[in-house]
């Protein structure tokens, strides 16, 4: 987490609106933080480069870094450097020499930069095409290697991380494939987000047998690196009753030890819309289990969207602001419990209303330059979005929203890139599934979807789906995992939510 957190007051309504707090940032993460699930230096190695030998009494010359991009859905996502010159020298020529699936690698490389890619790396093999013509073929071919400038990146392709250097994290200038000289100030916003926590049950007795933070240990690396990670919670956080025993029940209720455990683990933004949000194990108010749960979130540090002390409060944007200036709205709904419901004048969720999202996204919009939707709706265990999923998706984006969030299904559902307003990208994670509960009676339900997001400038730039399983200690069985995506098991993951986006109605 690298983000400073500002809260606002957004009354809905048409009223005024006025900054109340700004919270002190925690600490800056080190940029070179390597979140890849193959192996990679914690300190990059220095950079392939070429180096002008002009006075320095001369001006600067224009400097080159490029970044390497494959098909959206190709199953490597991270190389060595010296994988990455083998691909380009014409030495590395399928794609399972590198962990991926068996495939011819087809190399193409950006007419513009010919020469200067031939100064930095020498003999390059590939076919030279326009940097937009290049873009628009790597996504169509699913054995491309692309090699573009790294301030080109857009959606639709997979960023690899190269030798550590992430394009969708780190700076152009940390890029290890440059020419150098002075390079425009291109640094990329990262942010992360999993699927559905669930601290009760059984994940409540892991918390306390293992220790707070234990649970994340497997994701911990990518959560740090990000500038700003995003969870939703689907279980209420008191200690007004004692805690949901590891049994079979429906009631979840943890407690506030989990906020903690969260804010330790490197999350920022908690979307508190899910339908077990008042819940609470023994007899006390409804009422005070969310106030509660509030109070414990906001008490370790982190921001909340989706529920409050009234309607207003509950639609009431959480804006959260990056080192480099840019600003992120979250605002969140509830759409599957209407009992839970905030109202003029009692606590709850927000309620999951078409007009209610877009008059708030738009407002939300004009305070900040991304907008995260979260969405806690859909099929339980159904891998496909619902139409109804999809129309509230498509009405946030066409409202200004740039990223929709869902949860609810408890299984992986899949992703849509959609086009936004002002000639931005935008997308749509359906469903991320669990990614921190006790669903052991299936497979697909201890699965969940990792997914990192970069933006640019607030624009989107491109984004990638890690997949995550629960897979520890018999006796406890909720620790996710990142695997890798040529991991077998990963493999299947991420082609079950590829073959759910080939499904989508065009």
């Amino acid at each position: 987490m690298r983000a400073r957190l500002v809260l606002l007051l957004l009354v809905v309504f048409g009223l005024s609106l006025a900054l109340v707090a700004c919270a002190e940032p925690r600490a800056r993460l080190r940029r070179d933080v390597a979140p890849s699930t193959r192996s990679a230096p914690a300190t990059p190695a220095p950079a392939v480069s070429a180096t002008s030998s002009a006075a320095t009494a001369t001006p600067i010359p224009e400097g080159r870094a490029w970044a390497l991009v494959a098909h959206q859905r190709r199953d490597v996502i991270a190389l060595r450097l010296e994988e990455a010159r083998g691909i380009l020298e014409g030495r590395v020529r399928d794609w399972s020499e590198v962990g991926g699936a068996p495939g011819a690698i087809a190399v193409y490389l950006p007419a513009e930069d010919e020469r200067d890619l031939e100064r930095t790396l020498g003999s390059v093999v590939g076919q030279r095409l326009p940097a937009a013509a290049l873009l628009e073929t790597v996504a169509r071919d699913p054995g491309a290697l692309g090699v573009v400038r790294a301030d080109q990146i857009a959606p639709g392709v997979l960023p690899l991380v190269v030798e550590g250097y992430d394009p969708l994290r780190n700076p152009a200038s940390a890029s290890p494939i440059r020419l150098e000289g002075h390079l425009p100030p291109y640094d990329p916003v990262l942010l992360v987000a999993l699927g559905e926590v669930i601290p009760a049950r059984c994940v409540h007795a892991t918390l306390e047998a293992l220790g707070g933070g234990e649970p994340y240990g497997g994701v911990r690396v990518l959560l740090e690196g990000a500038d700003i990670a995003v969870t939703s919670l689907d279980a209420s956080l008191s200690a007004a009753a004692p805690p949901t025993p590891c049994v079979q029940t429906f009631v979840l209720q943890g407690t506030p030890r989990a906020a903690g455990a969260m804010a330790e683990a490197g999350i920022d933004v908690v979307f508190a819309n899910g339908n077990h949000i008042m819940d609470c194990w023994t007899a006390c108010p409804r009422t005070q289990a969310l106030r509660d749960t509030l109070a414990a979130l906001r008490g370790a540090g982190l921001a909340t969207a989706g529920a409050g002390e009234t309607e207003i409060e509950a639609r009431r944007p959480a804006i959260l602001e990056t080192a480099d200036g840019t600003r992120f709205a979250f605002v969140a709904y509830d759409g599957v419990s209407p009992g839970n419901w905030a109202g003029a004048s009692y606590p709850g969720t927000a309620p999951l209303r078409r007009e209610a999202v877009i008059e708030d996204v738009r407002a939300a919009r004009a305070l900040a330059d991304v907008v995260v939707v979260g969405l806690s709706m859909g099929e339980e265990y159904s891998y496909d979005p619902t139409p109804n999923q999809r129309d509230l998706a498509r009405a946030a984006i066409e409202a200004g929203a740039t990223l929709v969030l869902g949860n609810h299904p408890h299984v992986p559902q899949t992703i849509e890139l959609r086009a936004g307003t002002e000639a931005r990208d935008a997308l749509a994670g359906y469903g991320l599934g669990n990614f921190l509960f006790d669903q052991t009676w299936s497979a697909e339900t201890m699965q969940s979807l990792l997914l990192e997001v970069g933006f640019a400038e607030g624009r989107l730039i491109g984004y990638r789906l890690r997949p995550v399983v629960n897979r520890g200690a018999v006796a406890f069985p909720t620790r996710p995992e990142v695997l890798a995506a040529h991991d077998p098991l990963g493999r299947a993951i991420l082609e079950r939510a590829w073959a759910a986006q080939d499904r989508l109605p065009r």
